[in-house]
Parts: structure tokens; C-alpha cells; sequence
């Protein structure tokens, strides 16, 4: 893809729980400015926040005026009014039990969220054993890229389609490669909402982590493939 082609489609960010979406969407403000970036946000109403599957249904006009869009998806759940613009994909990924530990801590954290009560209080075993958990834990980072939970559905996506994938890990070589191909400068100041360190090592302290470790790697196998399958990002653009 030219430079060109790249410059006049539009770009969606899949934004994956707990890999970095949040600086990527920093990256994007800054690069092209906030009042070019919708992101969704289901209990917001602003010019640039908004519930992308409403507005596609009351006002998908709106979505003409942005140059990126994105938000916590999974891709069956992208408006087929945004999928129509044939847009540039881009996401990260992130080692499935970092990810998984990280929402854990995330969730257990935070009264609020909406899972909370089934992680509260739990080992991550534990939790990995509450429907609603093991569903946001189950190869959750291949559904949001393809809609589906296997590599051969995965695979057709990206055959079909034009995505930038990177790893959370790694999201500085994302962004030289997102700055060398949509022509934004290399910002250093855009990695955000990092979680405080030392979490990781008390949840290993849980008398049955290497139980959930297990679990998640059983349950993760063909994200652990695709994950393992590049270095620093995969990308057809």
C-alpha cells in the first residue's frame, strides 16, 4: 500500500483490554488531533464519544468526519458502516496471561466494574472460574480481531482485510511503524494508564496461581500461536 492509499483510508483501532489501546489512542489524538478521533464509549455523548453501534444506526453520517475511529469491540461488533470504508486495522496484542492477570487486577480493583463481584475477593483460579471472567479471558485478543476464537477465522480476516498489529510489549516499534506509514511524527510521551508495579508479584504469591496458569495457557493455545507467530508487529499495509 502506498503512502497515499494509507493517507486516504480511514483507520480503526481495535482496542484489546489491557494492551496498550489507551496510548494508542493518545498516539492518534496527538498525531492527527482529538477532534479527528471518535472513540466509543456507550455512557458518553460528545462530538468525538459516542456509542458507535447507535450512531451507526441514528446518524452513521457522523462517522464521515473522523479520521480515526475505535474503541473496546470485538470485530462482529464493528457498524457494517465502518467495515463498508474498508478501513486499516490497528491493534496490539499482549502475552495472554500478562493480559489476563493484568484485567484481573484491573477488575478486582475497580467497585465499579461491572465484574467486579465475580473477581473480588478471588484468586485468579478462582475467578478464571466465573462465566462471566473466562468469557473476557478466552482467547478474548483473536474474537476481537476476527470475530471469531480460531486461527483459521483469524487468518481469512487478515487475508481479506489490511491490519497493523503490535505487541503491547513492544509498542514502541508499533508506533515507528504507524509513524512511518501514516506519516506522524514519534512521540515519546503517549504511553499511559500503567498499572503500578509489584501487582504481578503478590497474585503470584495465590497458593493455586500455577493452577490458573494452566488454565489460561489450555484455554489460550491458539492465541499463544498467533502471539508467538511475529516479533515486534505483523503487518500486510
Amino acid at each position: 500500500m502506498t503512502a497515499n492509499e494509507a493517507n486516504n483510508r480511514l483507520i480503526y483501532l481495535i482496542h484489546i483490554q489491557k494492551t496498550a489501546g489507551t496510548s494508542i489512542r493518545f498516539y492518534f489524538e496527538k498525531g492527527f488531533g482529538a477532534d479527528k478521533c471518535f472513540w466509543h464509549a456507550p455512557n458518553q455523548s460528545s462530538t468525538t464519544r459516542g456509542n458507535l453501534v447507535n450512531i451507526s444506526v441514528n446518524d452513521p453520517s457522523h462517522f464521515t468526519h473522523f479520521r480515526v475511529i475505535g474503541g473496546h469491540l470485538a470485530f462482529n461488533k464493528i457498524p457494517k458502516q465502518i467495515l463498508a470504508r474498508s478501513p486499516i486495522f490497528v491493534s496490539a496484542l499482549r502475552n495472554p496471561i500478562s493480559r489476563i492477570v493484568s484485567h484481573y487486577q484491573h477488575i478486582r480493583s475497580s467497585p465499579t466494574h461491572g465484574l467486579n463481584g465475580q473477581v473480588a475477593g478471588k484468586t485468579l483460579f478462582q475467578a478464571m472460574k466465573a462465566p462471566g471472567f473466562a468469557a473476557v479471558s478466552d482467547r478474548l485478543q483473536i474474537e476481537y480481531l476476527c470475530g471469531r476464537k480460531d486461527l483459521k477465522s483469524l487468518h481469512e480476516s487478515l487475508d481479506k482485510g489490511k491490519y497493523m498489529i503490535g505487541k503491547q510489549e513492544k509498542t514502541d516499534e508499533l508506533f515507528r511503524h504507524l509513524s512511518a506509514t501514516f506519516g506522524i511524527p514519534v512521540f515519546n510521551d503517549v504511553q499511559v494508564n500503567i498499572s503500578k508495579p509489584g501487582y504481578e508479584k503478590e497474585i503470584e504469591q495465590q497458593p493455586d496461581y500455577q493452577q490458573a496458569i494452566e488454565v489460561i495457557r489450555e484455554m489460550n493455545a491458539v492465541e499463544f500461536d498467533f502471539y508467538k507467530s511475529f516479533d515486534a508487529v505483523w503487518s500486510n499495509v
